[in-house]
């Protein structure tokens, strides 16, 4: 997590997107939201996807 928000800050871009088919670590959740990178950085885990593709079946 801390290389990926590293990367978005280095490549100056408005944001990105971090796709698993797995879960979050709780330390990888409470590092975005107390670094406050809850509008920069999206976390889509396995329960995200799942629902996103439950819409269009």
């Amino acid at each position: 997590m801390r290389s990926f928000v590293g990367t978005v800050n280095t490549d100056r871009v408005n944001g990105g997107i971090l796709a698993t088919t797995s879960y979050f670590s709780r330390d990888a959740k409470k590092f975005i939201s107390e670094n406050n990178y809850n509008c920069q950085i999206q976390m889509h885990d396995y329960n995200f996807i799942r629902g996103l593709l439950n819409q269009v079946v």
